[in-house]
């Protein structure tokens, strides 16, 4: 299997983040000074502020406190899971082909009509049920 190296360098920094928000506690990184351009510009805290420790605290299994860092962290998440599995995992499914449909949808019936043989009308047979205006 060849990898080129920009991916091997992708692949190399994600597992480094994640094993740095994994292992270090979101109270540490509280404690540093602000990481955001905007807050040391502007003074004031950004969508995104808290995003940093949000993502420690919900790779350490504390979802509630992870919420209380940044709210957007239930979208950014789930968003970033599926970047990383992309990364990981090029042209694999996260869940087979159908196997999100619901009975329901599976079993309806088909718009188009069957004769009673079971096989669909040809091109050229005109349908009984439609009149055909001359």
């Amino acid at each position: 299997m060849s990898t080129h190296w920009p991916t091997l360098l992708l692949r190399t920094a994600l597992v480094g983040a994640i094993a740095f928000l994994a292992l270090v506690p979101a109270s540490v990184l509280a404690s540093g000074p602000p990481l955001c351009l905007w807050t040391n510009v502007f003074g004031m805290e950004c969508a995104g502020c808290g995003m940093t420790r949000a993502l420690s605290a919900v790779l350490q299994a504390r979802p509630a406190e992870a919420f209380a860092h940044n709210r957007l962290v239930i979208v950014v998440a789930p968003i970033l899971a599926v970047v990383v599995w992309r990364v990981f995992f090029p042209g694999r499914r996260l869940v087979a082909r159908g196997q999100l449909a619901t009975k329901s949808s599976r079993h309806r019936s088909s718009p188009t009509t069957h004769d009673s043989s079971g096989s669909l009308p040809s091109p050229g047979t005109a349908n009984s049920s439609v009149s055909n205006p001359t």
